[in-house]
C-alpha cells in the first residue's frame, strides 16, 4: 500500500491505484496529532481528485484512526488516481454531510 504525502499539518495526498477497498482511509499520524481529531468523531473534510471532482462535509473518525467514506461517494474514489484530503476545522458534528460540490 502507497504512503501519504503529508502536504500541511492538515492536509496529504494518497495515491489510490493499488488500492483495493475504497471505504476507509487512515488519517496520517503527524495530520491525526496536529488536528487533534479524536476517534468515534464527526469532522469537516474535503477531497480534491485529479479527475476534478470535489467532495466537502463531514465525515466519521473511526476508533483506528479511519476516516469511513459513505458508499454512495465510493465510486468517486474508485474512479481517481489520488485524492487530497483537508480536515477543515477543529470543531465536532453531530452527523455526516460528505457530498460532491
Amino acid at each position: 500500500m502507497t504512503s501519504p504525502t503529508i502536504l500541511t499539518d492538515n492536509k496529504w495526498k494518497l495515491d489510490l491505484r493499488k488500492r483495493k477497498y475504497m471505504g476507509l482511509f487512515l488519517v496520517p499520524r503527524q495530520v491525526f496529532e496536529a488536528t487533534n481529531v479524536n476517534d468515534g468523531t464527526k469532522r469537516l473534510l474535503s477531497f480534491k481528485f485529479n479527475t476534478a471532482i470535489k467532495l466537502r462535509g463531514t465525515a466519521s473518525i473511526t476508533s483506528g484512526r479511519e476516516i469511513s467514506i459513505p458508499k454512495h461517494l465510493q465510486h468517486y474514489f474508485e474512479e481517481a488516481d489520488w485524492f487530497e484530503c483537508e480536515i477543515l476545522d477543529n470543531t465536532l458534528y453531530e452527523k455526516v454531510t460528505l457530498d460532491i460540490y
